[in-house]
């Protein structure tokens, strides 16, 4: 017997045990498959692509550099140094912290270092491929689209050979 089907022994059962699938069954399959209209995906795609929030990120930003201050300061009270001195350390760590750019953070769980981190990511695979930021998706397949394109790209052209004629 395996898997609680077939006998649990062959002996007088005029077999020899051997379990199989029975191929001959018809399986019952949906009926319907249910597509994804295009507002449902606008949808999703607004709510997979939010744009994270800059004020939010700042504000970590800035408790994170105050958290290392205050725990210098507390290790050179431990140690012993004069108010003096522990101040003007704890200034110049506050200074060179704030000076550098905020690290973008993409194994953090919060969810707007999440979506910088990958707006970078994407940004970065936009200028290796060359996308243009004004790219629309599904644009190359409207005739109308690339028309549009073409006739700016030629007013362009005409305007910088205008600038070199004069």
């Amino acid at each position: 017997m395996y898997n609680g089907i077939g006998l649990n022994t062959p002996r007088g059962s005029g077999t020899n045990g051997f379990v199989q699938r029975n191929l001959a069954t018809l399986r019952s399959r949906p009926e319907k498959v249910n597509y994804k209209t295009d507002a449902e995906i606008a949808k999703l795609d607004r709510i997979l692509q939010r744009k994270p929030n800059k004020e939010i990120l700042e504000h970590e930003w800035k408790r994170k550099i105050e958290l290392e201050c205050v725990q210098l300061q507390e290790k050179l009270e431990e140690q012993g140094y004069k108010e003096e001195e522990v101040a003007e350390e704890v200034r110049a760590l506050r200074a060179s912290l704030s000076s550098k750019p905020r690290p973008i953070d993409p194994f953090s769980s919060d969810s707007h270092q999440m979506a910088e981190a990958s707006e970078a990511k994407k940004q970065q695979l936009r200028n290796a491929f060359g996308i243009r930021e004004d790219y629309v998706e599904g644009s190359a397949f409207s005739q109308e689209a690339q028309a549009e394109r073409a006739a700016q790209e030629k007013a362009k052209r005409e305007e910088k050979a205008e600038l070199y004629v004069c």
